[in-house]
């Protein structure tokens, strides 16, 4: 028995092309089509799929192709050198011993060309999940929802989900989770924008969120600074600068947390949260090293900013 030989075969490679508006980009995507096409005579032109960003462009291609192979064609016909016909140096040249095939292969092609997928990103995603909404699970008549209609259904999907977490009984941890949250963010139409930017990149969430990754990552450096901090003697604690000497004040007359619970360092911190992030790095040498630990070398890297904005992120996401 013998295979039937493939109609096509893949080009198993690459391409990227970076360059500046109007230097030739879509040229060079329009002669690649144009070149796997007059190759291909018997290539179905849906086996191809274009994506663009916005439909301008995805029909602006399009319509690129099709003047191209007509282009080619009467190239071809007239005994022209390639594409573009009457070019001296054609982008495409025609070889000598194709040149019945290219014509035919470009009459075949011109008579389906309106079968080439040309799409932006969305509306392919969309072509492939109308084929199979049962395996998306999705119901088969689904549609696209855009503009008003779009933000439409956002609010009344936010709404219903805030009335369902918030009303009757509250499990104490998710109850924590909205207080977290809310005083990080200040406001609910604060955390509806983050829980909403959040669903938008689920995919990309796994990945982690770029921070402080868990409390150990600072539990021990901050402890390390805080006790230097309180045996450092009366004469290294004479400092200047008013918020660094009551900053200074503060941890050598209130014990910090005995564990390492972020909640419990965050409120411990919290009285001279301001004075953290405004104390001086200068003064004291022995001063200087284990602040520049719990202040951070800018003021807004200070360890309680760090803890207060992880501990805003991790509930946002949770919710």
């Amino acid at each position: 028995m013998t295979q039937a030989p493939l109609l096509f075969t893949p080009r198993r490679r690459n391409v990227f092309v970076e360059a500046g508006a109007g230097t030739g980009k879509t040229t060079e995507i329009v002669r690649q089509v144009l070149e796997i096409l007059l190759d291909h005579p018997r290539l179905s032109p849906e086996r191809l799929v274009l994506i663009t960003f916005t439909e301008k462009a995805a029909g602006e291609i399009a319509e690129r192709i099709r003047d191209g192979l007509v282009d080619m064609h009467a190239a071809l016909v007239s005994g022209g050198a390639g594409w573009p016909s009457g070019s001296a140096s054609p982008i495409l040249a025609i070889p000598s011993d194709r040149r019945d095939d290219w014509i035919r292969a470009c009459e075949t092609h011109l008579a389906q060309l309106d079968r080439i997928r040309s799409q932006t990103i969305h509306s392919f995603c969309q072509s492939i999940l109308a084929r199979h909404p049962l395996e998306a699970g999705l119901d088969p008549s689904f549609r696209i929802a855009e503009g008003f209609e779009r933000s439409r259904l956002l609010d009344e999907i936010w709404l219903e989900w805030l009335e369902d977490e918030t009303t009757g009984e509250v499990e104490p941890a998710r109850a924590l989770e909205w207080e977290q949250a809310i005083e990080g963010l200040a406001d609910v139409r604060n955390l509806r924008r983050v829980v909403l930017e959040l669903v938008k990149h689920r995919g990309l969430l796994s990945l982690g969120l770029g921070g402080i990754s868990s409390f150990r990552d600072v539990a021990a450096p901050m402890r390390a600074a805080v006790a230097e901090i309180r045996s450092l003697p009366d004469s290294d604690a004479d400092v200047n600068h008013p918020d660094t000497a009551a900053f200074l004040s503060y941890v050598r007359q209130v014990p910090p947390p005995d564990g390492d619970d972020a909640g419990s360092w965050v409120a411990w911190l919290e009285p001279v949260a301001n004075r953290l992030r405004d104390a001086h790095l200068k003064g004291s040498t022995r001063m200087k090293t284990p602040l520049r630990v719990l202040r951070g070398e800018k003021s807004d890297q200070n360890v309680y900013d760090l803890l207060v904005a992880e501990r805003t992120a991790s509930a946002a996401l949770k919710l």
